[in-house]
């Protein structure tokens, strides 16, 4: 007898006709293998929250989303304490969660995904009251968030950043931060901070090169620059080997992390807009499942049950 399995879909989220045919074929598969499918679609903010709920409730096996990592950020809140797996399918813009899983929108891929049977733990951390599963920045990513958040309408690709990226690069200088971990001032300076639980980031950049979802630890990176057109440099370093990064970098792991600014700085959570500093971020004891690919790019998928093939 087949599992009960939930689909969120994000309509806006990817180029519709291409969304459509992959996930379309994987529904129809996993159908056809005996399963029984709801796909739903979201209406607005915070609607992936409250169809995660209601999934938990149905008792759903496990939970399809079809979005970007926003639509992600979102489904992991209404999961609330539930152990349900994840499985991300990929339709936004960078779907940092799904490269980092190894997940592509092909409907082939998908199968073969969910038979391989593997998932990976990220351990969410907490910001400000507010979960995050994989990053959280101040500096100049916040500043092109808050420049992004003012002009979105409908569905965002990476066209849609070069605008409010151009504006925040020309308008954007730093704050003077101090950045303390578990009690410790570790920098003092104008940077851009990021903070998270895994390794990738916006095109591919490993900006937090040693963290990994599952251990015990938050990663901060610091990139001490007041001006943005120096943060380029310390990009194009990092995406091509973080081995090649700026010797002034400064890096750390820790338990507990507070940022603060002698000025108000954007602040943006999982690449959605979150206020402004300070912030405080905090490890939680809560972790979530997320259906993996055998072969990801990134890491090691961990044995365990995420669906019945």
């Amino acid at each position: 007898m087949g599992n009960r399995i939930h689909f969120i879909v994000n309509p806006i989220s990817g180029r519709k006709g291409r969304r459509r045919r992959h996930l379309d074929a994987f529904v129809e598969r996993l159908r056809e293998a005996g399963h029984h499918v709801l796909v739903e679609y979201t209406q607005g903010p915070k609607d992936a929250t409250r169809l995660a709920r209601e999934a938990v409730e149905a008792g759903a096996a496990w939970l399809g989303v079809a979005g970007g990592d926003g639509t992600v950020h979102e489904a992991v809140e209404g999961l609330g304490d539930a152990d349900i797996p994840i499985f991300v399918i990929p339709c936004g813009t960078e779907n940092v969660v799904a490269k980092y899983l190894g997940i592509r929108l092909n409907a082939a891929r998908l199968w073969a995904i969910h038979k391989a049977n593997r998932v990976r733990v990220f351990r969410l951390m907490r910001a400000n009251g507010r979960k995050v599963l994989f990053s959280c920045g101040l500096g100049l990513d916040g500043a092109v968030i808050q420049a992004i958040s003012a002009r979105r309408k409908g569905h965002i690709s990476y066209w849609t950043y070069v605008v409010p990226m151009v504006s925040a690069f020309l308008r954007f200088r730093s704050a003077d931060v101090i950045v303390t971990v578990d009690g410790k001032d570790i920098y003092s300076g104008p940077g851009l901070v990021l903070i998270g639980k895994v390794p990738r980031y916006a095109l591919g950049m490993k900006a937090l090169w040693r963290a990994d979802p599952a251990d015990e630890w938050i990663d901060v990176a610091v990139f001490p620059r007041r001006r943005s057109f120096l943060l380029v440099w310390d990009a194009i370093r990092v995406l091509i080997h973080p081995k090649w990064r700026s010797s002034n970098t400064v890096y750390a792991k820790g338990k507990t992390l507070r940022v603060t600014t002698d000025t108000p700085m954007p602040v943006q959570i999982d690449g959605e807009l979150a206020g402004e500093s300070p912030v405080e971020v905090e490890l939680t004891d809560r972790r979530v499942r997320f259906v993996s690919s055998p072969m990801g790019p990134m890491g090691r998928a961990v044995a365990g049950p995420p669906t019945d093939a």
